[in-house]
């Protein structure tokens, strides 16, 4: 019954991948724009206000990131300390608050104020007490930087650098922070990167904090970290490693599958990455 009943927005959502998206441009701002009116309830005992498309599929669904959803229901337990760095409008940040519960932490970082916004929203609408929130960039550096802003969908916001070409884009000027300028009251169990190709300078400034995390996941997308901050990808094994960090590439397939990254086959990712523009889901588990 429920798929019928929403089966208007599953063919709407089916066509969003065609090239018939390119003709209903404002119907689908419009569209958009409804949704992010409402709630959106989630398979995980909360809802939230969600910015469009994501709305859309956390409707269908029920969740985001089927991969990464399960590895993190999988990982966390009650009492945990996590942290959100690029917490988006905040999917993650009440998915860790719902299972660490209120003997747990979540410490969640969101630059981008359209979707901080939104996040401090969620917070609040969930009673989620044990989350703590930094409108700041996380980066390698106490200081402040330009954020460009995605102001359609706040998933693309990123730390950029300033020239001609760019000053008439949409931009911010923002804190950024080092995971390690924080103090934590316990070892944190997991942090979770979604920078946008900052991805080394987050972990150039965690040197501490990684001494103590047991798992690290994140989205690699080595294309994304050469033209916007112009790091070489290979550092994110490098950093990770000499903090006895094991890598594993996530299949998201019918199971979810855990490939071990060695330093040869991290390298050939990076390289079929960047051939392909694309991106992976990769998990950091720390070697005791």
């Amino acid at each position: 019954m429920r798929k019928l009943i929403l089966f208007p927005i599953y063919f709407y959502a089916a066509i969003r991948h065609t090239r018939l998206i390119k003709l209903l441009g404002p119907v689908d701002l419009l569209i958009g724009k409804i949704f992010e009116r409402f709630p959106i309830k989630t398979n995980f005992n909360f809802k939230l206000f969600m910015r469009h498309p994501l709305n859309l599929y956390l409707l269908l669904n029920g969740y985001h990131e089927r991969d990464i959803t399960v590895i993190v229901l999988n990982i966390l337990k009650e009492g945990d300390l996590c942290i959100d760095v690029g917490a988006h409008c905040g999917y993650y940040t009440l998915l860790f608050s719902k299972i660490v519960k209120e003997k747990g932490v979540v410490i969640s970082f969101e630059p981008d104020k359209n979707n901080l916004s939104l996040l401090i929203s969620n917070v609040k609408l969930n009673k989620c007490n044990n989350v703590k929130i930094y409108p700041y960039a996380v980066s390698d550096n106490d200081s402040f930087a330009i954020l460009s802003v995605d102001e359609k969908t706040g998933f693309d916001s990123y730390i950029m650098e300033a020239t001609k070409s760019n000053i008439d884009s949409k931009i911010l000027m923002v804190k950024t922070i080092k995971l390690d300028s924080l103090n934590y009251e316990k070892p944190v169990n997991l942090l979770k990167l979604d920078v946008q190709g900052n991805e080394v300078r987050v972990l150039k400034g965690s040197h501490k904090v990684l001494r103590n995390t047991k798992y690290v996941i994140f989205e690699y997308c080595p294309d994304m970290i050469v033209k916007r901050t112009k790091e070489n990808p290979l550092l994110v094994f490098e950093i990770l490693s000499k903090n006895n960090f094991n890598l594993y590439l996530i299949k998201n397939e019918r199971f979810i599958k855990l490939n071990k990254l060695d330093k040869n086959e991290f390298e050939k990712l990076t390289y079929e990455l960047l051939m392909n523009g694309s991106y992976a889901h990769i998990l950091a588990i720390k070697n005791y």
